[in-house]
């Protein structure tokens, strides 16, 4: 099976000032796994995981509750 047999073919971007939460809405609103970041000022696009905002909430979860394991 080759990629663009599996590849979702409509892209969702959304800008680098956009907080997660926002991003989160709409993948969940488009209920899809991933956004492109499109930054006119960086030198190609990023793209933002499920996998991402989960692991950032998670640091941030940390930071705030020191008793809460940290691997």
């Amino acid at each position: 099976m080759k990629v663009s047999e599996a590849m979702t073919t409509g892209v969702v971007t959304i800008g680098p000032s956009h907080t997660l939460r926002e991003a989160s809405s709409v993948m969940t609103e488009r209920n899809i796994g991933s956004v492109v970041v499109h930054d006119p000022e960086a030198d190609g696009p990023g793209i933002l995981t499920e996998r991402d905002i989960v692991r950032q909430y998670r640091r941030a979860l940390i930071s705030t509750t020191p008793s809460l394991p940290t691997t």
